[in-house]
């Protein structure tokens, strides 16, 4: 009887020390991606499992107004970040997917990337501040439009506000 326990509980144990070592461990946890961005290297660094915004089918109409009054002069700055998983990897590819749609080429687009104390190493922060003082603290994702070196506007692109953020890109640009 005693022996049957001690076989049991060698056996025990030895089956949780096999199951425990099989299971699968990140090796590193996904570090935060900051710094200054375009598409290409965001979707490298992020992490995130999909960056096509496939649900999401801008309406023509806006299409075609975005495509009449976006001039080259036109910047965009998105300020996101790849911890965000709720509304930055569901927004940042809607944005994304919008402006090119609508004919802004890659080199007018930059991605900001923060991290989670909302700094960043190129101070674009800091900017954002100075151009938008009312501003307590930045969400993300948040669009930055500029014409020229003058920004004109920001849009807090959250998954509350889709689709209007759509809309208000016109209305920043016309005005």
């Amino acid at each position: 009887m005693i022996r049957n326990t001690i076989s049991i509980i060698i056996l025990c144990i030895f089956s949780f020390f096999l199951i425990s070592s099989s299971c699968k461990e990140d090796p590193k946890p996904t570090l935060d991606a900051i710094g200054e961005f375009d598409w290409s290297a965001w979707t490298k660094v992020a992490g995130w499992t999909d960056y096509s915004a496939s649900d999401y089918v801008p309406h023509s109409d806006i299409i075609v107004e975005l495509s009449s009054i976006i001039t080259t002069d036109h910047q965009f700055i998105i300020f996101g970040s790849n911890w965000c998983i709720v509304d930055c990897a569901t927004q940042m590819p809607r944005v994304k997917k919008l402006l090119t749609l609508s004919g802004v080429a890659e080199h007018n687009i930059k991605i900001i990337g923060i991290n989670r104390d909302r700094n960043e190493p190129l101070n674009w922060m800091q900017k954002f501040y100075e151009w938008f003082p009312q501003i307590e603290r930045i969400r993300v994702p948040t669009l930055i439009i500029l014409k020229g070196e003058t920004p004109i506007g920001y849009i807090k692109t959250e998954t509350i506000d889709f689709p209007l953020w759509q809309e208000i890109i016109i209305d920043v640009i016309k005005n």
